[in-house]
């Protein structure tokens, strides 16, 4: 572009645009003074007999903390400097603040008409004097700026996405943020607004990665809503909560903020989840703007101000109701003693044990934790006496989120024990001392018949008295709530309490005390069918489980696994079948997942700990461990 073409787009002579270029516009209007300046910034007209260099009073430096390749801060910049005539020039230091200084070396040596700034690190600020000897305006952004530094409004934003949780009455809110140049900001305004909400402040809700521990959060109901730093964060928590069959927002509220750019829809699995969106573009144009009228000594642009509202509401509901349906656990509760030897004990022959253990237990409590870490609410109905282990009991209760109000200190008891005999093999023999275990009666249970109102299932043991299990079959039955029981310690049940049963889960040692004819697996169990019982279920320890109804018997194998502690493997198999029923799986494929979750079990040692939690069931499961 020469002169004459300059002057052609001005709408002026050559001559004027020599006289504006060469500083000798004494005698011209301001208005005309203007208009060609701003047409040879726009085409970077360089007169000739300049000097070989570039120019750079038409040159805007843009130095960035980290990049933005989903952020659309920077086009907003750009756009707002090439409308004045200037070319922006980006330099990104990647987080590093060794880079941040080779780039400010490299503005000073090639210079320019103004800077915006984004500076990486809180010592970064310390590099302001050596762009201030280029004598042109500086603009910093961003939380490491100082006192005049432009922010966007993301504390603002995460202040406004938790009160709004808050207003529907969640206080169990957890923090989901990604790594970046919002982090610090949102994770303060998420800290502010519960703190003016009186809400304590909770490390273990605040996550910047999903697994186990966020899974686990939702499982003990520690979180009913979710706040997220980054749309891309929040479809895969929603991707996650798919998965382990939580409900948005029924189960879980979720919140996310969202650029104002179409690459972060680009999620074909994602719930249409409620956004706050940040308007990155505008934002950055109001930067652009404010280094333009310092550059040019205009008027500086109004105060950026963003509106923030929810783009809908599909995702955001008030908490989990008490009254969500849940699982009611009617048994015994034991501290397991562990004695491990060689071999189990025989007749007449005197054994030694080495590394006794002890763990709390009991089918009732097994059954409890296991249910709650795979997902449901359970509320538990039991009793213990007023010993140390009895505290032991409600400290673990309320460490899943368990229900305790139907479990009773009885006076003048010891809560009960079981003592297990381990070999090297993984094989066990227990016996018990019921303790407060033997006082629950049918009465107290009908007094605690409130627990079975929100219920959808039922899970009864004969470790405590039989007119209590029958107590329990019957506050189900009345209320149609699925019953399943475990038969333990026990001899031939009665009829009447056979007939309250949709599913009974013997083992094979079981099933010979409840039919002590003789007979196979199959004809035992078909007895028990025709007695009243729903459905069998016969656990085979290694070899899997025969399954019996009134139409067909049928035998699923497991696999061989290296076992260390069996003992609570039909805990674990009634906590994933009756979990797994409850979210609507056939009972074929309830029956897999539960003879898998049961194998995995007799891997570790105790049996609280050795019972999967449904973020690592799940995920075997999605991995294709759990064949066909």
């Amino acid at each position: 572009m020469d002169i004459k073409g300059i002057a052609e787009l001005a709408g002026v002579s050559p001559a004027t645009v020599s006289k504006v270029i060469n500083h000798k516009d004494d005698r011209i209007s301001d208005r005309t003074r203007e208009r060609v300046l701003d047409t040879v910034r726009r085409y970077h007209y360089s007169p000739y007999g300049s000097t070989s260099s570039p120019r750079t009073d038409w040159q805007i430096a843009v130095l960035l903390r980290a990049p933005v390749a989903s952020d659309s801060t920077l086009d907003g910049i750009i756009r707002a400097v090439q409308e004045r005539g200037f070319a922006p020039i980006v330099f990104d230091s990647f987080f590093d603040p060794a880079q941040e200084e080779a780039n400010i070396e490299a503005i000073r040596q090639a210079g320019c008409a103004g800077i915006i700034w984004e500076p990486t690190t809180e010592e970064s600020i310390n590099q302001l004097p050596r762009l201030k000897q280029l004598g042109v305006p500086i603009i910093t952004t961003g939380i490491f700026g100082g006192d005049n530094s432009l922010l966007q409004p993301y504390f603002e934003a995460s202040y406004r996405m938790t009160e709004k949780l808050i207003h529907l009455g969640h206080t169990n809110i957890g923090c989901l943020y990604a790594h970046g140049r919002r982090t610090e900001d949102f994770l303060a305004g998420y800290r502010s607004c519960l703190f003016d909400h009186g809400i304590p402040y909770r490390k273990d809700l605040v996550f910047d990665e999903l697994g186990a521990k966020s899974a686990m959060a939702i499982t003990k109901r520690d979180l009913t809503a979710v706040v997220s730093s980054h749309y891309h964060r929040a479809v895969e928590f929603s991707n996650l909560m798919e998965t382990l069959h939580f409900r948005i927002p029924a189960d879980v509220s979720l919140v996310s903020l969202k650029n104002d750019t179409s690459a972060s829809k680009v999620h074909l699995k994602a719930t249409n989840i409620s956004t706050y969106t940040i308007n990155n573009s505008d934002f950055g144009a109001h930067i652009g703007r404010q280094l333009i009228s310092s550059i040019e000594g205009t008027e500086a642009p109004p105060s950026f101000v963003q509106g923030f509202h929810l783009d809908n509401e599909s995702t955001v509901a008030v908490p989990p109701s008490a009254g969500t349906k849940n699982v009611v656990v009617v048994g015994s509760l034991h501290m397991d003693n562990y004695l491990r030897m060689s071999e189990l004990p025989s007749n007449g022959v005197t054994m030694s044990s080495h590394a006794p253990r002890s763990y709390l237990g009991g089918k009732g409590a097994n059954e409890a934790v296991g249910v709650t870490k795979l997902g449901h609410r359970v509320a538990m109905i039991g009793n213990v006496g007023t010993d140390y282990d009895a505290n032991l009991f409600f400290h673990e209760f309320e460490r899943w989120g368990i229900n305790d109000s139907g479990v009773r200190r009885v006076e003048n008891q010891e809560t009960g024990k079981s003592f297990i005999f381990l070999d090297s093999k993984g094989r066990s023999m227990i016996t018990i001392v019921s303790g407060a275990n033997a006082t629950l009666t049918a009465e107290e249970v009908h007094k605690r018949a409130a627990l079975f109102d929100d219920a959808a299932c039922c899970l009864v043991q004969t470790e405590v008295p039989l007119d209590a299990v029958e107590a329990a079959c019957l506050e189900a039955r009345e209320r149609g709530l699925l019953t399943i029981l475990k038969p333990s310690a026990c001899g031939p049940l009665p009829k009447n309490l056979l007939g309250l049963v949709n599913y009974l889960v013997p083992d094979e040692g079981e099933l010979g005390e409840l039919i002590p004819d003789a007979g196979s697996v199959d004809e035992k169990a078909a007895k028990l069918v025709a007695a009243g019982v729903g459905t069998v279920i016969v656990t085979l320890g290694a070899h899997g489980c025969y399954v019996r109804t009134s139409n067909s018997g049928k035998l699923y194998t497991t696999q061989e696994r290296a076992a260390v502690d069996d003992a609570g493997a039909g805990d674990a198999f009634i906590s994933a079948l009756a979990s797994y029923l409850l979210y609507g799986y056939s009972l074929d494929k309830a029956v897999r997942i539960a003879n898998y979750a049961a194998g995995l079990s007799v891997m570790r040692h105790g049996v609280i700990p050795s019972l999967i939690d449904r973020f690592a069931l799940e995920a075997a499961i999605a991995d294709g461990e759990l064949k066909d």
